[in-house]
């Protein structure tokens, strides 16, 4: 009987052996079943984390290349508006040059006209005078018709040249 009982008790030794065994396989397969898990978590994460970093340094890059030709169109722009400018300075420089041309213009004309006025009226003043005189004085028939032409002549040409030179003043 006792080795009967020995037995049975080996028995049980190598069955509860085999049970530990089985269950330790089983500890370590659940163990490394939760290692791969934890892996793949630990990889889809780290996927995941890379696509995002990926799809932010693509973002990054995008803004970087609109900013580059927003500032490359910013650059014309200036360029053209400084271009502008310089034109409408030169518009503006040329528009008072000719306005001081103008200016001078019309000073050297006032000058003229009031030289001019004096110039023309002086002789003329003369000749009205002097046809008066001779239209007064007794002359011949024939001369008196003539005198008389030549003071209407000088007279209207005096009105004529009097409107002339008020009209250019």
């Amino acid at each position: 009987r006792d080795s009967s009982v020995n037995l049975e008790q080996e028995r049980e030794i190598r069955q509860a052996e085999k049970d530990y065994e089985i269950r330790s396989k089983d500890r370590i397969l659940l163990f490394r079943e939760k290692e791969i898990q934890s892996k793949k978590q630990l990889m889809w994460i780290t996927t995941v984390f890379i696509i995002f970093i990926l799809a932010l340094l693509i973002y990054l890059y995008y803004l970087y290349r609109k900013n580059k030709k927003d500032s490359l169109l910013l650059a014309q722009q200036i360029e053209e508006n400084e271009k502008q400018t310089v034109q409408l300075k030169i518009i503006n420089q040329e528009k008072e040059e000719a306005r001081i041309k103008a200016e001078n213009a019309a000073k050297i004309k006032s000058n003229f006209l009031s030289a001019m006025s004096h110039e023309i009226r002086t002789p003329l003043n003369s000749i009205v005078g002097i046809s008066h005189l001779l239209k007064d004085n007794e002359s011949l028939e024939n001369q008196q018709e003539n005198i008389r032409l030549l003071a209407t002549a000088s007279d209207n040409l005096l009105h004529l040249i009097n409107d002339i030179l008020e009209i250019g003043r």
